[in-house]
């Protein structure tokens, strides 16, 4: 088995005057979340908490045998659709709740979330929030950034001029 060492901290950083960040480790089950609430929309520290205490809940009944709201995902492993589905319900609640409530409407947040099992690490992310493997003093990404810039650079033909660099922080999805 692979020794892991987490710890976790949050910060308001320089623009904002709350910080919107909501974050989950577990050694013990090994799942790891970070949400951070869209900026510049209501109730962004909202969306964040309720991400994560969705994951956090679903992927503990899951592991725990109850099943009865996953999701199917094709050509996934079932940890994989665990993890997937965990992400789905937090979406579909912070959707519910931003149509219900007027000062939480057009809330949103972003999801970095690890799961690992004896053999997989099983990463998913919504928006912008990096994934890091470090290891053997060598760091990849493994999550897909959803920025318009990123996904511009993936699907202009070559040789297209390069987006502006207002829409660098821009993303394209979000929970």
């Amino acid at each position: 088995m692979i020794k892991i060492e987490s710890a976790g901290i949050t910060d308001i950083g320089r623009k904002r005057a709350g910080n919107e960040d909501s974050f989950f480790i577990d050694d013990g089950s090994y799942l790891y979340i970070v949400a951070d609430g869209m900026g510049g929309h209501n109730a962004g520290e909202v969306a964040s908490k309720i991400v994560v205490d969705t994951v956090k809940r679903m992927m503990g009944q899951y592991t725990g045998g109850n099943t009865d709201k996953i999701k199917s995902i094709q050509d996934a492993s079932i940890h994989a659709t665990w993890l997937v589905s965990s992400i789905l319900e937090a979406n579909r609640l912070v959707y519910g709740f931003s149509r219900k409530e007027s000062s939480y409407e057009g809330m949103g947040s972003t999801i970095a979330a690890v799961f690992l099992t004896s053999d997989t690490l099983i990463a998913s992310n919504v928006g912008d929030s990096p994934i890091y493997l470090i290891r053997n003093n060598d760091i990849n990404l493994l999550s897909v950034p959803h920025t318009a810039m990123a996904e511009y650079a993936a699907f202009a033909p070559a040789g297209a001029p390069p987006l502006s660099e207002k829409f660098r922080h821009t993303i394209t999805r979000a929970v």
